[in-house]
């Protein structure tokens, strides 16, 4: 398998507190950070490969309280995590 920056849609499929619960589960067993423990502590925001249109890309918002969701933002100057997965 090979790794890949995940689709909007891939990053959307954990868009619910319990798919999101189930991938930080898989990613604290594999002894990585969860999803929603950004730097900060408290959120993170992590960007897709896809794009919205020339600037904008699509990012997953996560915090430790739960809320999460989709958006975009412009690609210069904004600082996100990058969260490869294996490709499946």
């Amino acid at each position: 398998k090979s790794w890949c920056l995940p689709s909007y849609d891939l990053l959307n499929n954990i868009n619910d507190s319990v798919n999101l619960a189930k991938v930080n589960a898989g990613i604290t067993t594999a002894g990585g950070k969860k999803i929603g423990f950004g730097t900060s502590s408290s959120y993170e925001y992590v960007w897709s490969s896809s794009e919205y249109d020339y600037y904008y890309a699509w990012y997953f918002y996560a915090n430790t309280s739960g809320s999460f969701y989709m958006n975009s933002y412009g690609k210069n100057g904004y600082t996100a995590s990058v969260r490869p997965v294996l490709a499946f």
